[in-house]
C-alpha cells in the first residue's frame, strides 16, 4: 500500500477539476479496504484511509453508492485487527446493492428526492463540523450534548430556547425540535436520550415531510 502514499498529494490537487466522484466498490486489501471509483474520466484504486482523507465528496460518493462511511470503517479496523471474514464484506455489498436499489427508485419517482434533500442537508453538516451532536435548527455540530445545551441556552431566539427544554418541557420543546427539523415526527423518537441530536438523525429525517409545506 506504499505506493499509494505518493498519490494522496497530487489526486488531492486535481479532484477539484475531474467533477464528482463516483464509488465503485470495494475489496479487501493487505492491510486496509482498498475502494475502487471514478472521477471523470479516470479510474483510480486507493485503500480506504485514503479514500476517506478526500473528504465530503468521499462522503458523498460512499452515501449515493448506499454504504455507509461507520460500516467500511469498521470493515477496515477488522481488517487490521486480524479478524477479517470475507462472509461480511460480502454482506455489505449485499446491503449496499439494495441501498441502491431503493435510492434509484426514489430518484426516478421523485426529481427533487428526499435523498437529495439527506445528501445536501449532510453536505451542510460536514462543511460546518464533524463531531457527535448537531443543532437542527443551524447544524452547527458539537462534541457532546451539554455543549449542544449551552449552544441553546446561549441563543436567544425561541426555537433554540424550546429546544434547550427538552428535560424540563417536552412539550414546548417537542414543537420547537419540529420546527427546527422542518419535519412532523412522533414524540416517541424524541423523548429519551440525545439520540435525536446525533447527525445521521438529524440528516434522516431533516425536511422529512414533503406535505408539511416548510
Amino acid at each position: 500500500m506504499g505506493c499509494f502514499a505518493n498519490i494522496i498529494p497530487l489526486w488531492k490537487y486535481i479532484t477539484k477539476f475531474l467533477g464528482p466522484i463516483i464509488f465503485i466498490g470495494v475489496e479487501r486489501g493487505p492491510d486496509d479496504l482498498v475502494v475502487t471509483f471514478l472521477r471523470g474520466l479516470f479510474r483510480d484504486r486507493l485503500p480506504w484511509s485514503d479514500f476517506k482523507a478526500i473528504g465530503q465528496p468521499a462522503i458523498l460518493a460512499v452515501a449515493r453508492a448506499g454504504w455507509t462511511f461507520e460500516e467500511l470503517n469498521t470493515l477496515a479496523d477488522l481488517i487490521r485487527e486480524g479478524r477479517f471474514v470475507e462472509e461480511m464484506l460480502d454482506r455489505a455489498r449485499e446491503t449496499a446493492r439494495n441501498n441502491r436499489i431503493w435510492i434509484h427508485s426514489r430518484n426516478s419517482s421523485e426529481p427533487t428526492s428526499h435523498l437529495q434533500t439527506q445528501l445536501d442537508t449532510f453536505k451542510e453538516i460536514i462543511e460546518k463540523s464533524r463531531i457527535n451532536y448537531i443543532c437542527p435548527q443551524c447544524l452547527k455540530g458539537f462534541p457532546r450534548p451539554d455543549v449542544l445545551r449551552q449552544h441553546f441556552q446561549s441563543e436567544k431566539d425561541d426555537i433554540h430556547q424550546g429546544l434547550a427544554m427538552k428535560d424540563t418541557d417536552f412539550g414546548t420543546f417537542y414543537v420547537n425540535y419540529q420546527i427546527a427539523i422542518k419535519a412532523f415526527l412522533p414524540a416517541s423518537l424524541l423523548r429519551y436520550g440525545p439520540d435525536c441530536f446525533k447527525p445521521n438523525f438529524v440528516v434522516e429525517h431533516y425536511k422529512d415531510d414533503s406535505e408539511a409545506g416548510w
